[in-house]
């Protein structure tokens, strides 16, 4: 068994999301929004589980940003409610791997965030997570404030 070699603690998450890619911050929508969920984050980065197609269009979630720099992946939640109000986090895909199950094509993608850990709408995500693991205790609720808003890098 490997070594596990993450440098940040990841905290296990079940929140649905969507993911889009898109030609460069404010271009055209390539592909999306298709439905996925958030298994893990960190301050760095999260995992992501895609239960349907990983190659859309001609373009592939994971590849496609990694091999053309104007491709830009986002991992968008709807923390509201609204179904129009939609944080957008950029992303930059770090690894991939098919999961074994009876649904086809289910992926778990890596991806690193592309925004300062001071980012508001990253520190709104973070902040949602923390008030749904409340009931947990408080001792996730200030690990994860640590990390999120008192990071000095």
């Amino acid at each position: 068994m490997e070594k596990e070699q993450r440098r940040i603690e990841r905290f296990k998450q079940g929140m649905t999301i969507r993911l889009l890619l898109r030609h460069g911050p404010d271009g055209p929508l390539l592909v999306g929004p298709t439905p996925a969920k958030l298994t893990d984050i960190s301050a760095n980065g999260a995992g992501i589980t895609v239960a349907e197609k990983i190659f859309i269009d001609n373009y592939h979630l994971f590849y496609s940003p990694r091999d053309n720099p104007e491709y830009i992946l986002y991992l968008e939640v709807n923390l509201s409610g609204n179904d129009d109000k939609f944080i957008s986090i950029p992303v930059r895909p770090v690894w991939l791997n098919r999961i074994e199950s009876e649904t086809p094509d289910k992926f778990a993608i890596g991806v690193e965030f592309c925004i300062s850990k001071k980012d508001s709408d990253l520190k709104r995500l973070i902040q949602s997570i923390q008030t749904e693991h409340q009931e947990g205790g408080n001792w996730l609720h200030n690990l994860l404030e640590k990390i999120f808003f008192n990071w000095k890098g």
